[in-house]
């Protein structure tokens, strides 16, 4: 049951994270394209303040899920994949 829980709110985590940083790619940064200059930079000023306060905790806690679910799969077929998806990102 715990290790479910764990995987659970490791894929939220990470699926957050990684919906995230789509989306800014996506749609936000196109978006800020079509402002002015001053419009853009006072656009990618605010972005990078909102990010600031939260992407450390964020990732920090996507991260630590990620440790949490490969000690707990050690002896599972997964593992590897699970330690490989850790790897990639904590390199991010």
């Amino acid at each position: 049951m715990l290790y479910g829980t764990v995987r659970l709110l490791n894929l939220l985590l990470a699926g957050m994270l990684a919906g995230n940083e789509l989306g800014t790619w996506a749609a936000v940064h196109p978006s800020l394209e079509g402002l002015s200059p001053p419009g853009r930079l006072r656009g990618e000023q605010e972005l990078t303040r909102r990010f600031g306060a939260i992407m450390p905790a964020w990732m920090g806690s996507a991260l630590a899920s990620c440790f949490v679910v490969a000690l707990f799969s050690r002896r599972a077929a997964g593992f590897r994949g699970t330690l490989l998806g850790t790897r990639a990102l904590r390199l991010c």
